[in-house]
């Protein structure tokens, strides 16, 4: 999966299309209680949220340094 569009502003279009392909691609990888671990520069891969959470929290707040798909 090419990732140059996370280094992009994050109100980019490429950065936007990238989150949302991103989104959809680890939907099919969910936990039973269909929330993901959140790689935003906040939670770290810490906690569990939502899809929907999790793709606001990586448009408001971005990836962490170093994270790899």
């Amino acid at each position: 999966m090419d990732k140059s569009w996370i280094t992009k502003a994050k109100w980019s279009r490429d950065y936007v299309i990238g989150v949302n392909n991103f989104i959809e691609f680890v939907s099919r990888s969910q936990n039973l209680s269909r929330k993901i671990l959140c790689p935003c520069k906040s939670c770290i891969n810490r906690y569990f949220y939502s899809m929907k959470v999790v793709k606001d929290h990586l448009i408001t707040k971005g990836f962490f340094p170093g994270y790899v798909i």
